[in-house]
């Protein structure tokens, strides 16, 4: 029958511990064993190991093979080492001695794993704070950019109502000016000068008209043209008509005929 050493896992989900078993390989790992000799709980830092180690060696010198993990524990406890240095037939003192220095070593090993990890954490805590950086960077560069964004609209903006207030100024500025310039040429201008304006002027309305009157007939349609026309042709027949025939003698007039009367 082969013996092995190996771990039982007991505990409940997510916070297990386990023990060390003397058992047979042909049984289940959480099944029937021979003895329990020790017990390693992980969950604790630094993990915690409890090893019977005279009951080690007994089923160590029984031919019992331990697991692979099991090994580890033995090796981290100093059980295979003291174990080697008896084989090799060293004495008790010696044997603390190389013992006292194994533990030196292992405190420094420690310390240094220790140190380690206390540089990843910080590394870890730096590695986020960068993130955390870069996140806030990114978010305050689309809100830099509306901000430059709105400076600028407002800017724009002032110079626009800056250019509006200009022309308008200047705008006033011209009618002012030629509000003076004709308020001052009016001063200057002579009583004689205005009146001959306003004869000019007087004189121009009625030329206008006539212009206006002309241009209105001269629009007209023919209609009205041929029975002017008409009237224009039947004129002279009246004429005609109208004229004495030269065999004719003209009668004279009455008022002659009374005088003639009253001087007989």
């Amino acid at each position: 029958m082969a013996v092995k050493i190996r771990l039982t896992r007991m505990g409940r989900k997510n916070r297990p511990f386990y023990r060390i078993n003397v058992a047979d390989s042909r049984s289940p790992r959480d099944g029937r064993f021979i003895e329990s000799i020790g017990i390693y709980n992980p969950i604790n830092d630094p993990p915690e190991i409890e090893v019977k180690e005279d009951r080690v060696n007994y089923w160590l010198d029984q031919g019992a093979q331990p697991s692979h993990t099991v090994k580890n524990i033995l090796q981290k406890k100093g059980i295979l080492l003291k174990r080697n240095l008896v084989k090799h037939g060293l004495d008790e003192p010696s044997i603390e001695e190389e013992m006292k220095k194994w533990e030196i070593l292992q405190l420094e090993r420690q310390r240094r794993q220790e140190a380690s990890s206390e540089q990843a954490k910080k590394a870890k805590v730096k590695a986020k704070a960068e993130e955390a950086k870069t996140e806030e960077s990114k978010t305050e560069e689309p809100k830099k950019e509306e901000v430059k964004a709105e400076e600028t609209e407002t800017v724009e903006a002032k110079t626009e109502e800056a250019k509006a207030v200009e022309k308008k100024t200047e705008e006033t500025t011209t009618t002012e000016t030629k509000k003076e310039a004709k308020a001052e040429a009016q001063a200057d201008v002579t009583p004689e000068e205005k009146s001959n304006e306003e004869s000019e002027t007087e004189e121009v309305a009625p030329a206008k008209e006539s212009d206006k009157e002309n241009t209105e007939a001269a629009a007209e349609p023919d209609s009205n043209t041929e029975p002017e026309a008409s009237a224009i042709a039947e004129e002279p027949a009246e004429q005609s008509e109208e004229k004495p025939s030269e065999n004719e003698v003209p009668s004279p007039p009455e008022d002659a005929a009374s005088e003639v009367k009253e001087d007989a």
